[in-house]
């Protein structure tokens, strides 16, 4: 960790973007083993940060980062879901009280606590089986892409064995407020659409949005923990909100046009999953879909492919029960 005087503070883990005078986000490296973006907000006599990264080692240099800029401890982690990327960090604030909703505490220790158990038990095996997976690929930029998600999986198993989860301390449903000295953050959420239940974090001030996983910005979207029709619902609610800078989960910072944005996204591959159930294809037909051109060049490329295999699971599910 290095801080220039002039420079925001610098680090293999991430690249830190100003959102405003008082929030940073902190973008993660692709490869680097931090994966999740996360955010860094001073309040005034306290500092906030959204999201906790990955690996202990990348969320040592958030933390660092976060005391060059606001010259004190983070005082409050909150938590935007209950994934690994977002919250293996925790244990590094251990002075910070962390806030989540209602839903996400039982999903910290149980989902992720059986991940990261399965993760410590068969690390080195799960590894070689995704590096094996690397032949198989002949697309120059979905290998790489493979190679990135390898590396940021290789790097959490290097220090699998001594982590331990830290669960929130406190949680709420469905608002509330941190007040500091100087402004505020509102964190709300409207139940699950990326997992069971996401938070997110709007800066009043700032008109900024941390909008952790529900988006993802100019990347493909991870779905298999959530419910695409319940997204969409919390993506009209978030549009209601009067920001106008998004800091999203993955990907980098965008403005509001990115919530209609992720709207049309998941309306998009719901359609085209929708036909396919009603055409009668099969999970390999449906995964080997071309990405509509107009998001061929997203992030995540490999995640179009599983992103319809779920959509079209519950296509068939919701024909079954018609």
């Amino acid at each position: 960790m290095t801080t220039a005087h002039t420079d925001l503070p610098s680090s293999p883990y991430f690249r830190l973007e100003q959102l405003g005078d008082h929030a940073w986000l902190a973008i993660a490296t692709p490869g680097s083993g931090a994966l999740g973006n996360a955010g860094i907000v001073d309040l005034g006599g306290a500092t906030l940060i959204f999201d906790t990264m990955m690996t202990l080692s990348a969320a040592r240099d958030l933390r660092a980062a976060a005391e060059a800029l606001t010259r004190r401890a983070p005082r409050y982690v909150v938590n935007s879901h209950f994934h690994l990327d977002h919250t293996t960090g925790n244990e590094v604030f251990d002075t910070a009280t962390i806030i989540s909703s209602t839903q996400t505490a039982p999903l910290i220790a149980e989902r992720s606590g059986e991940t990261l158990r399965e993760m410590q038990a068969n690390g080195a095996e799960i590894i070689a089986s995704e590096r094996a997976g690397l032949a198989t690929i002949t697309d120059p930029a979905l290998r790489l892409e493979a190679e990135q998600q390898v590396s940021d999986f290789a790097a959490m198993i290097a220090e699998v064995k001594g982590m331990r989860l830290r669960l929130p301390d406190i949680t709420f449903e469905p608002r509330m407020a941190i007040q500091g000295a100087e402004r505020q953050a509102r964190l709300m959420t409207w139940g699950g659409g990326h997992t069971p239940s996401d938070v997110v974090m709007c800066l009043p001030d700032e008109r900024v949005l941390f909008a952790g996983d529900l988006i993802f910005s100019r990347m493909h979207p991870s779905i298999f923990a959530g419910d695409a029709p319940e997204w969409l619902r919390i993506l009209g609610e978030m549009g209601k909100l009067d920001i106008d800078i998004v800091a999203p989960g993955h990907g980098a910072v965008a403005t509001r046009a990115a919530i209609a944005e992720q709207r049309e996204y998941l309306e998009t591959v719901m359609a085209l999953a929708r036909e396919a159930a009603e055409a009668g294809k099969t999970a390999d037909e449906v995964a080997a879909t071309p990405i509509p051109e107009r998001y061929r060049d997203w992030g995540f490329a490999s995640g179009f492919a599983r992103t319809m295999s779920v959509l079209l699971a519950y296509h068939q599910r919701a024909g079954e029960g018609a």
